[in-house]
C-alpha cells in the first residue's frame, strides 16, 4: 500500500511538466508568431490624482516597451490598459494612435525589423494608476495585440489581460533604465 502512496505523487508531477511543458508553438499573452513584447525597467514616480483628491497620489509608470521579432509581417502591437489609463507615448518607431486612455496602437508603415534575440525598443510609454485602484493592482493590467502588416490582429494569439511584463536583462543584454521619472505636464 505505501508504494502505492509514493508511486501516486510522482506520476502526477510527472503528468503536470507533460502538460504544462511549453511548445514553440505554444501562446503566451506576450508572445505569439515569433514575436515577443516586454517592457525595460520600470520607473515610478507620484503626481496629483484624476479626481482632484489632494490627500492621495496617484502612480505613474514609465518604461520603454521592446520587441524582438523573427516574424517578417510584425507592422505594430495595440496595447489595451486595466484598472491604469495611457498617459504618453514617446519615441516611437512609426506611429502612435490613442482614441482614449484605455488603449493605444503603435504602427510602423512597414514591417518591423527582425531582430532575433536582440531587444529593440517601440516606443516609451507612461500609464497611470489611479490611487482607488492600487489597492487592487500595483502597476495595473495590459492586454498586447500583435498587429500584422493588415492591420488585423495575427490569427491564434490570445492577448489576455496581465502585469505588464518588465525585464532588466535579456539574452544577455542589460536593458537599460530610463533616466528620468514621468514629469507631468504643468496644469495637471
Amino acid at each position: 500500500m505505501t508504494n502505492i502512496k509514493r508511486a501516486m505523487p510522482l506520476s502526477l508531477i510527472l503528468a503536470y511538466f507533460l502538460l504544462s511543458s511549453q511548445t514553440c508553438s505554444q501562446v503566451h499573452p506576450t508572445k505569439c508568431n515569433n514575436l515577443e513584447v516586454f517592457y525595460g525597467p520600470l520607473v515610478e514616480t507620484y503626481g496629483p490624482t484624476g479626481d482632484g483628491n489632494s490627500n492621495q497620489q496617484d502612480r505613474f509608470y514609465l518604461a520603454n516597451l521592446y520587441y524582438k521579432s523573427n516574424n517578417n509581417n510584425f507592422t505594430g502591437i495595440q496595447i489595451e490598459f486595466n484598472l491604469s489609463s495611457l498617459e504618453n507615448v514617446a519615441n516611437v518607431i512609426g506611429t502612435a494612435t490613442s482614441s482614449d486612455p484605455s488603449n493605444v496602437e503603435i504602427r510602423a508603415s512597414n514591417p518591423l525589423n527582425i531582430s532575433g534575440n536582440n531587444p529593440i525598443k517601440l516606443a516609451s510609454i507612461v500609464w497611470r494608476v489611479k490611487y482607488t485602484d492600487f489597492g487592487t493592482t500595483a502597476i495595473g493590467k495590459q492586454k498586447f495585440t500583435f498587429l500584422d502588416g493588415t492591420g488585423l490582429a495575427f490569427e491564434g494569439c490570445q492577448p489576455s489581460f496581465i502585469d505588464p511584463p518588465s525585464v532588466s536583462r535579456m539574452s544577455g543584454q542589460i536593458i537599460p533604465k530610463p533616466n528620468d521619472g514621468y514629469i507631468l505636464p504643468s496644469g495637471e
